[in-house]
């Protein structure tokens, strides 16, 4: 029996959109589970491994200013700010003043922030393709980016 039927919910009507948030919440919770433990034996927490992945390739050698990152990983600048001073203490990131204005920091990856990524890939993408592959069809994978892109178009 289902947790909406447990609850009283019907699969019908005005209950639809909290089955829908609930589903996609206990969906990120198996995925989220799955990829940090691929990503443990590279000392990597999935958070850390999004942050070195923002910073490698939407920062790539021009840097990315570190409320850039939040923005784009939709995290508090004050967490951003702890999980970067963990980066950095690891030497996985470097934290630079912008020339003319040293209020804004760029973060750019190192070299071993960078060979670090490289060796942690393989093992996040087998995982993240095994997951999502032993449940869905190559269409059933296009119809459900295309419906959560509709969702992340609204806000």
């Amino acid at each position: 029996m289902s947790i909406f039927r447990e609850m009283g919910v019907k699969e019908t009507g005005d209950k639809m959109s909290e089955k829908v948030v609930y589903s996609i919440a206990k969906a990120y919770g198996v995925i989220e589970r799955t990829v940090s433990d691929a990503l443990h034996m590279f000392g990597l927490s999935a958070g850390k491994f999004n942050i070195l992945m923002t910073v490698k390739h939407v920062g790539r050698a021009e840097g990315i200013a570190q409320n850039g990152i939040s923005k784009h990983l939709l995290v508090t600048t004050s967490n951003m700010t702890r999980m970067l001073d963990k980066l950095e203490k690891e030497g996985l990131v470097e934290r630079r003043a912008l020339p003319g204005d040293r209020r804004v920091n760029k973060v750019f990856i190192t070299k071993k922030g960078s060979e670090l990524l490289d060796n942690a890939w393989p093992s996040y993408k087998k995982t993240v393709d095994e997951l999502v592959d032993s449940a869905y069809s190559l269409r059933n994978k296009v119809e459900i980016a295309g419906l959560l892109g509709q969702l992340k178009k609204g806000a």
